[in-house]
């Protein structure tokens, strides 16, 4: 018989109420990449040189969208 495996759950404890909450799933997490734009429901909310503080962010035309891509890839 296989024996079983106790697999860490998928959501950690103290992020089991993030889902209801304004908080980001991925709060105090370290990613191994660049992170150069991060869009929330079509809002603009962080760039490259950090959060932006209006609002929530600003909405984009898709134009707007593939520029502000174009402009955050590195060389």
């Amino acid at each position: 018989m296989a024996k079983s495996v106790n697999w860490p759950p998928l959501i950690p404890p103290q992020a089991r109420n993030i889902f209801s909450s304004s908080h980001s799933l991925y709060e105090g997490r370290v990613f191994p990449c660049r992170i150069t734009a991060t869009f929330n429901r079509g809002r603009l909310v962080y760039d490259g040189s950090g959060p932006l503080r209006q609002n929530g962010g600003k909405w984009l035309k898709t134009v707007e969208y593939a520029k502000a891509r174009r402009t955050q890839e590195p060389a």
